[in-house]
């Protein structure tokens, strides 16, 4: 039995994934270089941007919501914290936005966000939760349900 389009989708979307995932990190960052560098000015916007927001994430601190909250709804004791750790870290080693897109419909449309709908006290959160929670359905919708059947080695592990 053979797997469906959707699960081929998937399967070669694994293989670009796989491809990059353990790279040579000297390699990758000799590759990646020259398109981390800015302009003076886009140095200059970055650093009044990070100061911003930390400024603002410091802010919100005080009243234990905003990031924090995130931090604590979305722990790494729970699969859905380790996926958003998971692209978080990834992120930093991705060399394209294919590749990214692809690790996002990977990890976004595996994990339960329905469990988390409800359980902060902060709008953010329960705002971020609805959002991936759509995001991973959609996902999902668009992959069609998993082929299953004899000699079929395209399911999520």
């Amino acid at each position: 039995m053979t797997c469906g389009p959707a699960m081929q989708q998937t399967s070669k979307s694994r293989a670009v994934i796989s491809a990059v995932y353990r790279a040579d990190e000297v390699a990758a960052v000799k590759r990646l270089l020259p398109r981390a560098e800015l302009p003076r000015d886009g140095e200059m916007r970055a650093e009044a941007l990070a100061r911003r927001l930390v400024e603002t994430v410091r802010w919100q601190r005080r009243d234990a919501g905003g990031l924090d909250a995130f931090l604590v709804e979305f722990g790494l004791d729970t699969e859905e914290g380790v996926v958003l750790m998971c692209l978080a870290e990834a992120f930093l080693r991705i060399p394209d936005e294919e590749t990214a897109n692809l690790l996002i419909r990977d990890k976004i449309g595996t994990a339960e966000w329905e469990s988390h709908l409800g359980g902060s006290e902060s709008m953010l959160v329960n705002a971020s939760t609805w959002a991936l929670m759509l995001s991973g359905r959609v996902i999902r919708l668009h992959e069609g349900p998993p082929a299953a059947g004899p000699g079929c080695s395209c399911r999520r592990p």
